[in-house]
Parts: structure tokens; C-alpha cells; sequence
């Protein structure tokens, strides 16, 4: 998570167990994501996610009668509590940040948050990300 001026406020990895659909699970990390934002007291978020289906139906308010619809439902009713809320669908190569933190969650039995600062993993491509914005 940024400020506006790319600064990092907070990064956040946790491993979703099950066998879950990778939109399934993408969209349960979106949903974590603005969990942990509204309770870190940050209430103007912008939402990027490489997953199109996602961007999509969070856009279009679509809430399907499946497992990834249930989710976008929880999304949509956690971003009411937002000042603003926006998603952007975002090419792979500007979320390297999301991708190498998936791979980090792996080393951790549990949810790790970091304030303020992003995990060493990641340091990296946080300036390579935000110039693809």
C-alpha cells in the first residue's frame, strides 16, 4: 500500500490455504488488502490488481452466485466505508510487488504486516512498479 506519492505505507503477506481458483484466491488477497487498510486507518484506496475479471466486476458492482462473486460482495461492502474507492487493472509487469509478496507469504506460517516500510524481498521493485504507474 502507497501514499500518492509512492511512498510505502504498509505491505501485508499472509498464504491462503485451500484449493482455491487463482481468482479465487486473488480476489481474497484484494479483500485482506482493504481489511488491512481501513484498519491501519487509510480510507482513499486505489485498488490495482492484474486480474481483469476482478478490476471488472468490482467496476461493474457484478456480484456472481459463486465463491469469487461472494468475495467481490465482501469487497464492495468493505469499500463503502472508504472516502474513496477506486480498482485500476494494472499489466503484470507494474504488480511485481504483489507477486513477490505471494512468493514470500510461503516462508511465513502466518499473516505478516509490515508499517511504514516493505519487507527486504520486495524493496526492489517498489520503484520498478510504481514507474509502470
Amino acid at each position: 500500500m502507497r501514499d500518492a506519492e509512492g511512498d510505502v505505507m504498509m505491505a501485508m503477506c499472509q498464504t491462503i490455504e485451500g484449493s482455491h481458483e487463482v481468482e479465487v484466491k486473488e480476489a481474497m488477497a484484494a479483500k485482506q488488502a482493504l481489511i488491512i487498510a481501513i484498519e491501519g486507518g487509510l480510507f482513499r484506496v486505489l485498488l490495482e490488481t492484474d486480474n481483469l475479471k476482478l478490476s471488472q466486476h468490482i467496476k461493474k458492482k457484478r456480484v456472481d452466485r459463486n465463491n469469487f462473486g461472494t468475495i467481490v460482495k465482501d469487497i464492495l461492502g468493505l469499500s463503502e466505508r472508504c472516502e474513496s474507492f477506486k480498482v485500476s487493472h494494472v499489466k503484470r509487469s507494474g504488480n511485481m510487488v504483489a507477486h513477490q509478496l505471494a512468493k514470500v507469504s510461503k516462508k511465513y506460517g502466518e499473516m505478516r504486516v509490515w508499517v511504514e516500510e516493505a519487507p527486504e524481498e520486495v524493496q526492489d521493485l517498489v520503484t520498478v512498479d510504481f514507474s509502470h504507474i
